[in-house]
């Protein structure tokens, strides 16, 4: 037992006593209000399971309580004080009398810890009594703060449980103040053993406190129950320094299931294990690190080895064996040679402990079994057994549910409970899952067959990693060459879609070198490990190693056909952007698989891609109906619909890219999440796009992976700058070139997207110089992938500056783009280009050639795209109103704040009003806010919302007088707080927040991303 000393109340209240108290301020606001009432209860109880965070909670309390002026004792129990009568008595009159030595104030009579020795050596219970009472009514106002009450010893609490009558009534003797009030007040901390807040309440281990439930009101008990989401979200958020990731932020409350303390474990065990990654201001999970593995001893396993046998082993064999229901402590018997009346007391200590608790009985009355209270609980049990041990568990229940499939006739008979997977676990999991840890103590074909169906059923979308490690138990565990053969073809597609480029590699290789000595794969499988080989290379941003693959050399101890090695080298130089010559190493090699049948696509479809970005689509077109497709293995089907689906979107073909996988069988889920990324923010889906992003980012995949992925990255900076994010918008730019280093020239994309925030900046010269750079780039290059984009915006500005002969020459141009390309995206900009130039001299041709634009938006489907062409029209438009409200409110959709404010600034213009007035003030301030915290001064905010820099200032004036802040820093926090923070895609920690300290479980950074908040 620990004593605290005694801290006479202070008006200072220091910092962190005013920490959020993550979920628990409704149960805070109570025990305050209870003592801070004369009239309160004297005793107050503070209840919740192992890892509610009931210390926490009571120091917490004891602070805000002296800083408030009180008197404060606070007292800690340990386990090991239950085998000392009087000890907690002892500790409580050794407190009570301190400050009354230190203030020399004067007893009623007698010495009150010297009776209660005297009574302790005696054994007089009653003279003990006397003493506390005595001790307590010389006491000033104090309150006495017990932690873990449930570890006191007997005697102890008997003597508390007479006195608390008086307490909670006020009515013992000697325990009344002259006003009759009592003076002390005594607030306990117990262990509620697991039981829901709607059972009785069972201290630990049926402990001595027991007594002490009967005396507490209602009013005196505060219960702290597990936290909801939203209060996870926040406590990660200050464990971590960054806002936690949806996913994750799930993840944990669903494994913690709101205990405080397993979050800690959660979060302790991933930050030592380097498994979380921090993008900006958000946190994220890495991909390679679901759940800790070999987690370190803590709380929650401590407290269960304190349980000693056989409630060690009964809880590590339920770890594997629970969600086979009632059976589950069968075979526990069975692996663990325990006998029945064993089992049973380690299932009633494991419940009484709130380790485990039962199932509910099924609707046919049949028991349900037990499960562990926290799921984390269940995994750190699991993992800390040996793999032996682990073996022959999971080996048990593999051969338990292959019996009862095979039915009565070869399960086993009798009254044994019925094997099957509860609805409480995950049986498209489970089984497989067990499987691989059995190993080779199982049928190895049936294992084998098992594991991949289980992967087929799982599909091909991103977030299932397991399936990966499915496939490679299943390759280590069959002996068939052409089996093996195939499970590595579907792992190297498994581990594209997750984006695993280690895997990719690794596996790739592995298939090679296994081949060599068969005579080699394939020709078409051949090119397509290649090609793979080369995406791994690509995604993880390896430019050196993608520099080295474009020489034949390094392809030779891998591969020996020259066929192979020349797509090799020509995809690498493809993806360092050096489109010219990797067709020409295509085309020199075109003879190899002429007339080959499926050999041959894979081939034609990267030369496509290669001149498709010259501007020559008509190969590319060609392509996407080859007939030879169909007769496909399983990866080169993948890897070509892949690749003519990323080129697709990078045109901005949404319904191109659906129509393709629509024809092809497959769905955008069973597309990378580098892919996902593009194809949400078409859809308008931006949230999710920006989401896509950041876990890319987290797991490994840089923003500059190569020339034919880097562009993706860019398009990010549309939804940044939508959204006021622009100094995140100028950084994700600078780590893009950064990335590419000089092996891969930046090129003109990049400077279409610095463009564009110059332009938003007020700097229209610059963004000329920067349009123009980027064209001549494009142009040295042979390139005329993009510069329609920037032809278009080139043909805006210098419209805007009065030059129409160099507009006019910019829209030639683009029409001759959009009549090469054949590209929706293309004629769109031409048609906008060319009603911009003929807006002023010839406006109804402008109105014509806008009509086509909205007509043509209409049908490609992009909220986004939509919604700009649609304010472009109405600037010509007699009756604007339909298609500025049709505008405002797909800006809505996609949560583009800049490009909302624009269209009310257009409706004022129309003499329109704009719709939800009080709304748009929120957003006006959120979006000013948004703007100063991304660091633009009030010159440069004034040229983003079109406004004069004297009424920027006024606005942040009242922005200052409104939210009671006196600087940019502390509106910042005051504004992007409020109650539309989520809507708004704030869910990150503000600098303010952070400042406070470093948080107890820092995640580490990935590479240059903390400059740039994807957010």
């Amino acid at each position: 037992m620990a004593e605290t000393e005694a801290d006479g109340g202070t008006p200072a209240v220091r910092a962190e006593w005013e920490e959020p108290l993550d979920g628990r301020e409704r149960e805070a606001a109570r025990i305050d209000r209870a003592l801070g009432d004369p009239e309160g209860p004297r005793l107050v109880r503070v209840v919740g399971e192992r890892g509610a965070g009931r210390t926490a909670f009571l120091r917490a309390a004891a602070r805000r309580q002296r800083a408030a002026g009180a008197v404060v004792l606070s007292v800690d129990c340990a386990p090991e004080d239950r085998e000392q009568p009087y000890l907690l008595a002892l500790r409580l009159l050794r407190a009570l009398e301190r400050p009354r030595a230190e203030t020399g104030g004067q007893r009623r009579a007698g010495d009150p810890l010297v009776e209660m020795m005297a009574a302790v050596e005696h054994g007089d219970r009653a003279a003990a009594a006397d003493a506390l009472a005595a001790a307590l009514a010389d006491a000033a106002p104090t309150m006495l703060f017990v932690d873990d009450a449930q570890y006191a010893d007997d005697a102890s609490v008997g003597l508390i449980a007479g006195l608390a009558t008086g307490l909670t009534t006020g009515l013992t003797t000697g325990l009344t103040t002259g006003k009759g009030a009592p003076s002390v007040r005594l607030v306990l901390s117990l262990l509620r053993a697991g039981a829901p807040a709607n059972r009785p309440w069972t201290p630990d281990g049926g402990g001595a406190s027991g007594p002490l439930e009967a005396r507490a009101t209602p009013a005196g008990t505060i219960e702290l129950s597990p936290l909801e989401p939203a209060a996870v979200a926040a406590l990660l958020a200050r464990r971590s320094g960054a806002a936690p990731g949806n996913a994750l932020a799930e993840l944990v409350h669903r494994l913690s299931r709101g205990l405080p303390a397993a979050v800690d474990v959660l979060l302790a065990e991933w930050a030592r294990q380097g498994d979380m990654e921090r993008v900006g201001e958000r946190a994220l999970l890495d991909i390679a690190g679901v759940l800790p593995a070999v987690p370190r001893d803590n709380r929650f396993t401590r407290a269960l080895h304190a349980l000693g046998e056989p409630a060690v082993a009964v809880a590590s064999a339920l770890s594997v064996l629970w969600p086979l229901g009632p059976a589950a402590s069968v075979l526990t018997a069975r692996v663990a040679g325990l006998p029945p009346d064993e089992i049973r007391l380690g299932l009633r200590e494991l419940v009484a402990a709130g380790v485990v608790e039962e199932l509910p009985v099924r609707e046919d009355g049949e028991a349900g079994g037990w499960t562990f209270r926290i799921p984390l609980v269940e995994h750190l049990v699991r993992e800390r057994l040996g793999p032996l041990e682990r073996g022959r568990l999971a080996a048990a229940a593999v051969e338990a549910l292959w019996a009862a499939e095979a039915g009565p006739g070869e399960g086993e008979a009798g009254s044994a409970p019925a094997v099957r997977v509860v609805d409480e676990a995950a049986a498209d999991t489970y089984l497989p899952d067990r499987i691989v840890e059995a190993g080779t103590l199982v049928d190895a074909d049936r294992a084998v067959a098992e594991l991949v169906a289980a992967a087929e059923r799982m599909g091909r979308a991103p977030g299932q990693r397991r399936t990966l490690r499915w496939l490679r138990a299943a390759d280590q565990l069959t002996g068939d060459t052409g089996v093996r053969d195939r499970l590595l073809l579907a792992r190297v597609v498994r581990a594209s879609v997750e984006a695993d480029h280690g895997s990719v590699r690794g596996t790739v290789e592995e298939l090679l070198r296994s081949a060599a000595g068969r005579g080699g794969l394939a020709e078409e499988t051949l090119q397509a490990c290649v090609s793979a080989l080369v995406g791994a290379a690509s995604g993880t941003g390896d430019l050196p190693e993608l520099s080295r693959m474009t020489e034949a050399r390094w392809w030779w101890p891998l591969v020996r056909t020259p066929a192979a090695v020349a797509l090799g080298r020509a995809v690498a130089l493809g993806c360092l952007g050096r489109w010219e010559k990797a067709g020409d190493v295509l085309a020199r090699a075109e003879r190899m698989w002429s007339g080959a049948g499926p050999a041959r696509v894979l081939p034609e479809v990267c030369r496509g891609v290669f001149e498709l970005a010259l501007g020559r689509p008509e190969r590319f077109r060609r392509t996407l109906a080859m007939p030879e497709t169909d007769g496909l293995s399983e990866l080169s089907r993948y890897l070509v619909s892949l690749l003519q689906v990323q080129q697709l979107l990078g045109q901005g073909d949404l319904r191109g890219a659906n129509d393709l996988l629509a024809a092809r069988r497959l769905s955008v889920e069973d597309m990378p999440t580098h892919v996902r990324f593009p194809w949400h923010r078409l859809e308008g889906r931006w949230d999710e796009a920006m989401a896509d992003l950041r876990w890319l980012t987290a797991n490994g995949h840089p923003v500059a992976a190569s020339l034919h992925l880097h562009v993706h990255a860019e398009r990010a900076t549309v939804i940044l700058l939508a959204r006021g994010r622009i100094g995140t918008a100028r950084r994700l730019i600078d780590d893009i070139r950064e990335g590419l280093g000089r092996i891969a020239e930046p090129r003109h994309v990049l400077d279409r997207a610095e463009a564009e925030i110059a332009r938003a900046l007020g700097e229209p010269a610059e963004a000329v110089r920067l349009l123009r750079r980027g064209l001549e780039t494009a142009r040295a290059h042979g390139e005329v992938f993009a510069t329609d984009e920037l032809l278009a915006e080139l043909a805006g500005l210098l419209v805007e500056a009065g030059d129409p002969r160099g507009a006019a020459e910019c829209v030639r141009r683009l029409g001759e783009v959009a009549a090469r390309t054949e590209d929706g995206r293309s004629r769109l900009l031409h048609l906008l280009a060319s009603a911009r130039l003929h807006e002023a001299d010839d406006p109804d041709t402008a109105r014509a050639l806008l009509a086509d634009a909205v007509a043509l938006a209409r049908h490609r489907r992009q909220p986004f795209e939509t919604a700009t062409t649609l304010l472009a029209a109405a600037r010509l438009d007699e009756n604007p109103r339909e298609r500025l409200t049709e505008a405002y409110e797909l800006f809505d959709r996609v949560d583009a704040p800049l490009w909302r404010f624009w269209v009310r600034a257009a409706m004022r213009g129309a003499g329109l009003t704009a719709p939800d007035r009080e709304g748009a003030l929120l957003e006006n301030d959120r979006l000013l806010a948004t703007l100063v915290s991304e660091g633009l001064s009030n010159r440069q905010a004034a040229a983003v919302l079109g406004l004069s820099p004297d009424a920027i200032a006024n606005r942040l004036t009242r922005l200052f007088a409104r939210n009671g802040v006196r600087s940019r820093t502390e509106l910042v926090t005051a504004v992007l707080r409020g109650p539309d923070r989520e809507r708004t895609g704030w869910a990150e920690i503000t600098r303010t927040e952070r400042s406070a300290g470093a948080p107890p479980f820092p995640v580490a950074s990935r590479g240059g991303m903390d400059k740039s908040v994807m957010g």
